[in-house]
């Protein structure tokens, strides 16, 4: 990956790893950026032998504060990967975004394509220093799921005592809500405080040097000795930090503002309306660009199709 850690001291970064559509998506954060007046350089990272179908496929967008990064694919043979559910992702190239983890600046603000900026969030760029690492919770379909050590997705969280939570968030949730009551009926006493899944959709963070990188990301992966609960670069991220202790102590939970689902303004209304979004996240296999989205944002008039309809009014 080329070296420019002597400028600039933070970047905005995306780029494709799911497919060529996300070119759109690529597009729409460049012109959400510039539409909200952001003052942060945007970085898209691509492979090497992609950078004249990239500069095809954003012509116009470059320059301006928008640049391209050229960075390595993460080859591997995902039969000797320790991921579930890799059939999910195979064909993508989700494992690529590790690379972030050795972005040759001192900061990076990563946003996947997929996002809708809502308002400027320079101001991620000025979080305090001392913490290596911010996200956002996971949370989607439940407002947490749980780390394990064993890596297997942990929506559940069984075994473990929530803490943090507000009472909004258990509205439409389950395993959550159950924990909890579980909890109260002092059924969980002696658990320990569960760990939280990060998010990999937004993400702050101080990058590696290539020798970490590579001792410490790269290597222990390839050798099966990280887990991904869902086959992607989140599980393998969450492993990294909460079983392999990549930054120490030096993470931190981000206001889950900067990376709201989509779903949640429909199954917890009250939650949406508190976090009052700044970064909306469109996750999940549809996405606003593709034909279903655009024909549903006319005929189906739900709330769960409101952040899809906004992308369109904006990017569409």
């Amino acid at each position: 990956m080329e070296d420019t850690r002597a400028s600039p001291t933070c970047v905005f970064m995306t780029g494709v790893t799911s497919g060529q559509s996300y070119f759109h998506g690529i597009r729409c954060v460049i012109r959400r950026l510039r539409l909200l007046h952001s003052r942060i350089p945007l970085v898209v990272a691509v492979p090497p032998t992609e950078v004249e179908h990239t500069e095809r496929e954003l012509k116009g967008y470059l320059g301006a504060n928008v640049s391209l990064l050229r960075w390595k694919r993460i080859e591997h043979d995902v039969t000797h990967l320790n991921m579930f559910h890799a059939k999910r992702w195979s064909g993508t190239r989700v494992l690529d975004k590790l690379n972030v983890l050795n972005a040759p600046f001192r900061r990076v603000v990563w946003l996947d394509a997929d996002v809708l900026l809502k308002r400027n969030v320079d101001h991620l760029c000025a979080l305090p220093p001392n913490v290596s690492f911010y996200a956002v919770l996971n949370h989607g379909f439940e407002p947490r799921t749980c780390w394990t050590r064993n890596g297997r997705f942990a929506d559940q969280c069984r075994e473990c005592r929530h803490h943090g939570l507000h009472r909004d968030e258990l509205a439409a949730s389950y395993w959550v809500r159950e924990g909890v009551r579980q909890q109260a009926a002092g059924n969980r006493s002696g658990m320990a405080p569960c760990t939280y899944e990060y998010n990999s959709g937004v993400m702050v963070l101080e990058p590696l040097n290539r020798s970490a990188f590579h001792e410490q990301v790269v290597n222990p992966i390839r050798r099966g000795k990280v887990p991904s609960s869902d086959g992607s670069d989140q599980g393998f991220l969450n492993s990294l930090i909460h079983g392999h202790h990549l930054f120490g102590q030096r993470h931190e939970a981000l206001s889950s503002t900067y990376n709201v689902v989509h779903r949640v303004q429909m199954l917890r209304g009250a939650t949406w309306k508190r976090l009052d979004p700044a970064i909306v996240h469109l996750v999940g296999a549809r996405k606003p660009w593709g034909d279903d989205a655009r024909r549903d944002s006319i005929s189906r008039p739900s709330p769960y199709f409101e952040q899809e309809r906004e992308w369109l009014r904006w990017c569409g």
